[in-house]
């Protein structure tokens, strides 16, 4: 198993956090860097991806919605700009980078939002289904997913959203 930060090292380190189940897996250099809020944006943005930005060692007190670190215990390393997450412009060229960028994000802009209109409602509803499958579940990711499909999909994503929220914890809804 790879290290969740992307950097193609085996995992040697799993750390527990606030989700009981859901661990960091990770190789020791970029356990050191999480542990020291100095994850490099690209890092940021791959944990991001699977456990979404809310968690603690990954929120927005300590990274920005870039994956830049705000509060670094130590210097931030970069290796000739080859740890640069991607942007919303990158991302929105194809339906499934582009919900993966949105589910490293605190909030759905009117920019998020317009980008995924411009693809067919019923691809992007079974994308949003395909997508929490493959995720960390999590209430924060099925929030999101929820929310992408209220704001954009409407009532074409009535009987998905119904579903997430009966199979969620009734709590974890944030809207």
């Amino acid at each position: 198993m790879s290290c969740e930060c992307g950097c193609g090292r085996a995992v040697e380190v799993v750390v527990d956090n606030e989700q009981p189940g859901q661990p960091y897996r990770l190789c020791r250099p970029c356990y050191g860097r999480l542990d020291a809020r100095s994850l490099r944006p690209l890092e940021w943005f791959n944990l991001a991806t699977i456990h979404s930005p809310w968690k603690y060692s990954l929120h927005d007190d300590l990274y920005d919605e870039g994956g830049q670190a705000m509060q670094p215990n130590g210097e931030v390393e970069y290796e000739d700009g080859l740890m640069v997450a991607p942007t919303l412009g990158e991302s929105a060229r194809t339906l499934p980078k582009l919900l993966t960028f949105i589910y490293t994000q605190h909030f759905l802009t009117p920019e998020m939002s317009s980008a995924m209109r411009r693809f067919d409602p019923l691809s992007l509803l079974f994308d949003l289904e395909s997508s929490l499958q493959i995720r960390t579940p999590n209430p924060n990711n099925i929030d999101t997913a929820c929310e992408i499909a209220a704001e954009v999909l409407g009532s074409v994503a009535r009987d998905f959203v119904r579903i997430q929220m009966r199979s969620a914890d009734a709590d974890s809804f944030g809207f």
